[in-house]
């Protein structure tokens, strides 16, 4: 038990946290992160406020390598989840490219403003069995 209710016993996490950090903001972007805020706003200056990825949407999460912690920008929510739901891995975002391409209409840009919308790609003919079996025949021969 401590000597303090709940919302005092908070009030004094964040005085220490300003007292000591600057504010309970560069305390966590320091914990977490490695970073100041001054460090975050440079970054967010530096990118547009727009997110490193989609330059679209604003940036508001700090995007980092989870096995080295390095930091690597700042993303927008959507872009900062899908990293994180495809794990960081570039092989599953190369093969949800290929799924997307060859799946859905791509919208094109020609010109500043301009786009075209273009059908998916064709996918590779699927052999049925018996022209697989006379593929692996010919290629006997």
């Amino acid at each position: 038990m401590t000597g303090y209710c709940r919302p005092c016993h908070n009030q004094a996490g964040k005085d220490t946290y300003t007292r000591l950090y600057g504010s309970t903001r560069n305390y966590h972007l320091k914990h977490r992160y490695g970073i100041t805020a001054a460090q975050y706003d440079e970054m967010l200056t530096a990118q547009g406020g727009l997110c490193a990825l989609c330059g679209e949407r604003d940036a508001q999460h700090v995007d980092h390598d989870h096995l080295t912690s390095a930091v690597r920008g700042l993303l927008c929510s959507c872009c900062n989840q899908g990293l994180g739901n495809f794990r960081d891995s570039t092989q599953f975002l190369r093969t949800a490219i290929g799924y997307l391409e060859t799946t859905t209409w791509q919208k094109r840009r020609i010109t500043a403003g301009v786009y075209r919308l273009a059908p998916p790609r064709p996918r590779p003919h699927a052999l049925d069995t018996a022209e697989l079996e006379d593929l692996i025949a010919s290629r006997r021969s």
